[in-house]
């Protein structure tokens, strides 16, 4: 038995190879699901509307949690034949590709608890080589929370020189600029050795 009619659908028991074009319509104006696939794993793929008549492209896993978002909307991304990945844009020129009408393009966030002393970093790393593996990025800029309250803290500037498979990290900083405007080179704080700048009142010292 190919199919059996459940009420107002069909039910396939066996793989539906289509050779030809297969059209799926609907009569309402929106807020309808156009498809809706799923494996006997458990994965799924749904092909809807929403309430604006916008469409989008839903890909959730086993646990049927949503693993990919595909929107024709103002949240619409896009993934062009080269592997690159749009967001706000349909023609990616990179990896990566963030367009926007403003200077909100991106925010990298580190959402734990943000509380006096919390201690808490965002990073970005860099890795310029072929190892596929969680090593090796030997650069980055970390900004870190400082515990003196509403998100502020002390952006770093970071950068590995262990001949080794580690990865950066804030202890590596090179260069540090305070929340308050000083800026130090050749320290993790503008209190240790090195060579600072203090924004107020305004000079250049060398603490040693």
């Amino acid at each position: 038995l190919l199919y059996a009619p459940t009420g107002d659908k069909f039910a396939f028991n066996k793989p539906l190879d289509i050779a030809g074009s297969l059209h799926a319509t609907t009569g309402a104006v929106n807020s309808q699901t156009l498809a809706s696939l799923s494996s006997s794993g458990g994965v799924r793929v749904l092909l809807s509307t929403d309430a604006q008549d916008d469409a989008y492209l839903y890909l959730y896993n086993t646990s049927d949690a949503l693993k990919v978002s595909l929107r024709t909307d103002a949240n619409h991304s896009f993934i062009n034949g080269g592997g690159n990945f749009g967001i706000g844009t349909d023609s990616p020129d990179a990896d990566l590709h963030i367009s926007g009408t403003n200077d909100n393009n991106l925010i990298i966030q580190n959402s734990t608890y943000q509380g006096s002393g919390q201690n808490t970093e965002a990073a970005i790393r860099f890795k310029v080589t072929a190892s596929a593996d969680a090593e090796r990025a030997k650069a980055g800029i970390h900004f870190k929370n400082d515990g003196s309250a509403f998100g502020r803290g002390d952006l770093h500037f970071a950068v590995d020189s262990n001949d080794d498979n580690g990865n950066v990290d804030i202890a590596d900083s090179k260069m540090v600029i305070t929340h308050e405007g000083n800026v130090g080179i050749g320290t993790g704080a503008v209190t240790s050795p090195g060579l600072w700048y203090d924004a107020n009142p305004g000079y250049l010292a060398i603490s040693h």
